[in-house]
């Protein structure tokens, strides 16, 4: 990996909804918040699904129950 260029590459101007990362670290969601000292706050979903399979067995998956609003929006982390 090239990290000189990671700054811009990471850089996204406005900050999405939801943000799906999958790795291969532990599966997790999480509420983040952006600019939480300014009238511009904003709150979005980060989800690490995971790996749908991992070798000979089932892995991961997200069911995701969608609302605008971050507290009334549901994710569960499903095991195959």
């Amino acid at each position: 990996m090239d990290f000189s260029l990671a700054k811009e590459a990471l850089e996204i101007p406005s900050a999405p909804d939801v943000l799906l990362l999958p790795s291969d670290l532990a599966p997790s969601v999480k509420v983040l918040s952006v600019n939480e000292d300014t009238e511009e706050h904003k709150r979005f979903i980060c989800v690490n699904p995971g790996r749908l399979s991992k070798g000979i067995g089932g892995g991961t998956f997200v069911e995701l129950y969608y609302n605008e609003d971050t507290e009334k929006t549901k994710a569960f982390i499903m095991r195959i």
